[in-house]
């Protein structure tokens, strides 16, 4: 957990999260302090409105996650063994970006 959290509050990408850190004494584990989003998480947005958002709005967003993790994933792949490289490599292998 320690790991995976001081990765990721070094990551700069507009598609991921900003974590600011981590903070206890809000219940039994340990918070995580992430960037606040006034209108909500992507998931609200698709349970509310994922019927009436246009086919370009949907691919967009797609395309959003997809940045986002394939920058997490290369973000990452020092940090890897070269087992979990191979994995690693294997997903992106097809992806035309």
């Amino acid at each position: 957990f320690r790991r995976e959290t001081a990765i990721w509050a070094h990551l700069a990408h507009e598609n991921i999260v900003t974590l600011y850190g981590t903070t206890e004494g809000f219940g039994p584990i340990t918070a995580l302090v992430l960037r606040w989003f006034p209108h909500g998480s992507l998931f609200r947005l698709i349970t509310e409105q994922g019927i009436a958002l246009s086919i370009e709005s949907k691919l967009k967003l797609l395309h959003g996650i997809a940045s986002g993790l394939y920058y997490r994933l290369y973000s990452l792949h020092s940090c890897l063994t070269s087992t979990d490289k191979i994995a690693v490599s294997s997903l992106f292998s097809h992806c035309p970006w």
